[in-house]
């Protein structure tokens, strides 16, 4: 499960990062002189600072469509925004696997305290093989689980989208 979670986040942090760099690219390829002065921050494909620049008047109503996703990703699946990162349980226990799974954790304590090693890999296994796997994935304890499907599709999906849209607005300035 960890090179799920790993996985997770290399895509959740490097979404934004996209979408960043795209700003920087409309920045300095057709933003005036007036939305050059813009604090860096202000600087984003849903920031209404930047996108108000008469020079992105035919792409703004192309990306506002994708604002309410842009928020819920901030707001649900940036490990970077709270500085927490995503997580995919390793399995999901009924109440027997559950007791199971303690005494298997005590038992690996215990052998890591006698510096048994063989013993911690050969228990660890054993707690690994116990419960059922569940595609979903967590971002913060206080929130509802996430699906891993429909969910990284669509917003992968959603950033391919921005991107088409950013290219042939770019690609009709050339003409």
């Amino acid at each position: 499960m960890a090179t799920i979670s790993r996985d997770l986040n290399v895509i959740y942090i490097n979404i934004p990062g996209v979408l960043d760099n795209y700003a920087w690219c409309l920045f300095h390829q057709v933003a005036t002189d007036k939305t050059k002065k813009l604090p860096r921050v202000k600087v984003g494909l849903f920031s209404s600072a930047f996108m108000d620049d008469p020079n992105l008047a035919s792409l703004r109503p192309l990306l506002d469509e994708f604002g309410k996703w842009h928020k819920e990703l901030k707001t649900r699946r940036d490990p970077a925004v709270h500085r927490i990162p995503l997580y995919v349980p390793p399995a999901a226990l009924n109440p027997e696997e559950e007791d199971r799974y303690r005494e298997l954790e005590d038992q690996i304590a215990d052998a890591f305290n006698n510096q048994d090693f063989e013993q911690v890999d050969e228990l660890s296994a054993q707690q690994g093989r116990i419960g059922t796997f569940k595609s979903y994935f967590l971002h913060h304890p206080d929130e509802d689980i996430i699906p891993i499907y429909p969910t990284v599709p669509q917003d992968i999906a959603n950033l391919i989208k921005i991107v088409q849209h950013v290219h042939t607005f770019l690609h009709e300035r050339e003409r």
